[in-house]
């Protein structure tokens, strides 16, 4: 069954330029080994954290999402296995931690409780004390100008909650529309400017930093908190991703892709699929217990991946045209027992 994930992300009265991106991702588990953390890309779902994203040398970075073990979980950027950019850092009991993060380390980020409340500010760092005057306001259009007002209709306004100076939202506050978007996070002079997440009715969000109304270095989610999208400096990646499996037989000396099928009639493929063939990062699976886990390019085995035998030999490394490439193989106790390059064996 096929599933398209198209990102229709836009954030109301955001104007944004549309760029597209396809990232590669995978998931790894988190081993700690004589007091040293690894991550690996195989382990246990009940015993170990797991990361789902983008990995680069065997590890978190790019966009991605890290379950521990007691419900916590972390949905952000990353760098080097570390959280390092904008993300959003949720506990089991309702608490979380959004913003950015350096190094694993707050860095500008708030702190909320369950009932989604202030509770702590960091700054460049630095744990600080909020203690601005919290008000209400209202805003809208008179005689075609936009403004901020004391009073106003509770359905029909826009409606702010939160710190003010100057007659404007400045600090921390909670702002909601007519249609049920709301936006939750910091201000400057009446607009979005500062850490904060902009949510919408159906449970997609943005979270991030935001620059003067508009999402800077943003990370997007659905309402299954799986990344669909990020904004950088202002500008928003989309990929245009479609997902699913397929089932493969070869016929005439062709391998034929099918939405229905069996396993044993030759394979079964999960993953990304373009042109209904595999394009893209996915896992395909051979009647015969054989497993190729890589990148994929008009159904054939095309870029970095793994080649598994039923008795625990591997090929890895860089394929072309499901043919070895750039290969080492291993035997089961991981010596190296050939090599290809440039697709000629050694």
């Amino acid at each position: 069954m096929k599933q398209i994930l198209i990102i229709t992300f836009a954030f109301l009265l955001f104007t944004t330029p549309l760029f597209a991106q396809v990232q590669e991702s995978g998931v790894l588990y988190l081993w700690e080994i004589s007091e040293e953390k690894i991550w690996k890309s195989f382990g246990d779902d009940e015993t170990q954290q797991k990361y789902k994203g983008e990995i680069k040398d065997g590890k978190p970075d790019g966009l991605g999402i890290r379950l521990f073990l007691d419900g916590t979980k972390y949905m952000g950027q990353w760098q080097a296995g570390q959280k390092h950019g904008q993300g959003t850092l949720s506990f089991a009991d309702g608490e979380r931690l959004t913003g950015e993060w350096r190094e694993d380390k707050e860095w500008n980020i708030i702190k909320y409780d369950a009932d989604g409340r202030l509770k702590d500010k960091y700054v460049e760092g630095v744990k600080l004390v909020n203690n601005r005057k919290a008000g209400v306001l209202f805003f809208r259009q008179e005689q075609d100008i936009w403004g901020w007002y004391e009073s106003g209709d509770e359905v029909k306004d826009y409606k702010y909650v939160g710190e003010v100076e100057n007659g404007k939202p400045n600090g921390w506050g909670l702002f909601t529309y007519p249609s049920g978007e709301m936006y939750e996070g910091e201000y400057k002079d009446g607009k979005t400017h500062g850490q904060g997440s902009f949510n919408y009715p159906d449970g997609k969000r943005g979270v991030g930093e935001f620059s003067e109304n508009k999402p800077w270095n943003v990370t997007e989610f659905d309402n299954e908190s799986n990344i669909i999208g990020e904004y950088l400096e202002g500008v928003l990646k989309v990929e245009i991703i479609e997902e699913g499996i397929l089932f493969t037989y070869k016929e005439d000396g062709k391998w034929i892709w099918l939405e229905n099928g069996d396993v044993g009639d030759g394979g079964k493929y999960e993953g990304q699929i373009e042109n209904e063939k595999p394009n893209g990062r996915g896992s395909l699976i051979y009647r015969n217990g054989t497993r190729y886990v890589g990148e994929f390019k008009e159904g054939r085995w095309n870029g970095e991946g793994t080649f598994t035998f039923p008795d625990g030999e591997k090929w890895v490394g860089e394929f072309s045209k499901d043919a070895p490439w750039n290969i080492s193989w291993y035997d089961k106790d991981g010596k190296i027992i050939a090599k290809w390059s440039d697709g000629v064996k050694q």
